[in-house]
């Protein structure tokens, strides 16, 4: 079968094409944060004791998240100037690298089933990828584009009436894109279990009102800050 040329991914007669894009802010380099170290005593007398005194250190925290205050404006002693990858927690750097090869496999995808030509096998083995990838809802908040595209390829039918195939090609192809729509549905099941919709919710309608909420919340966040936001700061920006 012809390579790829580069033209939009096609899903399906009269769906949407989903465009993926390869542009993340997952990676770049986050220069400032608030410490935790900031007046930290040697021992605690207890573990209560330690729990309000983290509390505490984390109050900072939330108005910068918001972009309620600059970071640059933040009192010297509770800023924290380090490398990027340092500021970094272990689960942290993962969730990143994860992201970034969701956000790659997706251009993958892209790249592979397109209107003009088809390369089965590659969008096969990207989806493969994505699916053994431990993603999050953030991931998806950040990059709505990734589960369109899965979503699109549930209905993945390619574009036989311009390809010119013989009968055991067309035959082929349609055994691949059927294993495709498959494995993109067992996907995109999942995916959807990491949002909380009513049941009763079309939940691509309910997914792009979240996508909504999601940058009208984070639309003064700085970006770095707002590459490594987790659930619980954003649901607490999200619940004020």
């Amino acid at each position: 079968m012809p390579k790829t040329d580069g033209s939009p991914i096609l899903v399906s007669d009269d769906s949407e094409e989903p465009q993926v894009s390869a542009q993340s802010t997952v990676g770049t380099p986050i220069p400032k944060g608030t410490s935790l170290q900031c007046k930290k005593p040697e021992t605690f007398v207890s573990a209560e004791e330690e729990e309000d005194a983290r509390h505490t250190a984390r109050k900072p925290k939330e108005p910068v998240l918001s972009g309620e205050i600059d970071v640059d404006k933040m009192p010297a002693d509770l800023l924290h100037v380090r490398p990027a990858m340092k500021c970094l927690t272990e689960l942290q750097e993962i969730d990143m690298e994860n992201e970034n090869k969701l956000v790659q496999q997706c251009h993958q995808i892209r790249k592979s089933l397109t209107l003009c030509s088809v390369d089965v096998d590659r969008a096969q083995r990207a989806l493969d990828v994505i699916r053994d990838l431990d993603l999050t809802k953030m991931m998806l908040l950040r990059n709505p584009e990734c589960l369109e595209a899965v979503h699109g390829l549930t209905k993945y039918i390619g574009n036989l009436s311009r390809w010119k195939m013989d009968k055991s090609e067309e035959e082929s192809f349609k055994e691949a894109a059927q294993n495709i729509r498959e494995n993109a549905s067992f996907l995109y099941e999942h995916l959807q279990e990491l949002f909380d919709f009513d049941d009763d919710e079309d939940f691509m309608d309910a997914f792009h009102e979240e996508v909504a909420i999601f940058e009208r919340i984070t639309r003064k966040v700085d970006k770095h800050l707002r590459a490594i936001m987790d659930e619980q700061e954003y649901d607490t920006m999200r619940n004020k």
